[in-house]
């Protein structure tokens, strides 16, 4: 389990990406499994097939699901790896083996 630290043109930190297993109702009610998460929002557009917004620990994360990849976004770049590594793990129990380099490319 490896984090990543790509910056979106908001700020935002992608901090994961893995082959997704599942499809929006998975996710959503995977999030909710998670301790402590508050589900927000549950939407998805032509450009990506589902993006779900949830809080958890006090932070604000956004897990987006396109073609075949699920890729992990925390709000706040500066949110503590624990929380990071905490949220990863629980979205590694969905998925398959990482991608590449963790960005989606082949390693």
């Amino acid at each position: 389990m490896r984090l990543i630290d790509q910056r979106t043109p908001d700020g935002s930190r992608q901090f994961a990406c893995l082959r997704a297993v599942g499809d929006r109702r998975t996710l959503n009610s995977h999030v909710l499994q998670l301790s402590g998460a508050e589900s927000l929002q549950c939407a998805g557009s032509r450009d990506v097939a589902l993006r779900l917004d949830f809080h958890f620990r006090r932070h604000c994360f956004l897990a987006t699901l396109c073609h075949g990849l699920l890729r992990l976004f925390v709000r706040d770049p500066q949110c503590p790896d624990l929380i990071l590594y905490e949220v990863l793990a629980h979205f590694e129990r969905l998925s398959e083996p990482p991608v590449g380099d963790g960005l989606g490319e082949p390693a």
